[in-house]
């Protein structure tokens, strides 16, 4: 989470250099790396300057990649039946 943290580093000075209050809101995607990615992020700012976050479910990604996996039997399945005759 290294990049996470360098980016909450260079948004802070962006939102610090003018000298006003501020409080972030932040929206993440249902996803763990997410969660990691605001987790980094936040840990930059101060409790006052964070003002919450919110998990919304349209923002993740296609889920092709679960798709692939729940169906991978039956390709590993039809491939065996094809070997065999």
């Amino acid at each position: 989470m290294q990049q996470a943290e360098q980016a909450g580093q260079k948004i802070k000075q962006a939102m610090d250099s003018d000298g006003q209050p501020y409080n972030l809101f932040f929206y993440t995607s249902p996803y763990k790396r997410s969660r990691q990615t605001h987790d980094s992020v936040s840990s930059c700012f101060a409790a006052d300057q964070l003002k919450g976050v919110q998990e919304e479910v349209q923002l993740r990604e296609q889920d092709f990649g679960n798709f692939q996996v729940r169906y991978l039997h039956v390709a590993r399945d039809i491939k065996h039946l094809c070997v065999l005759t």
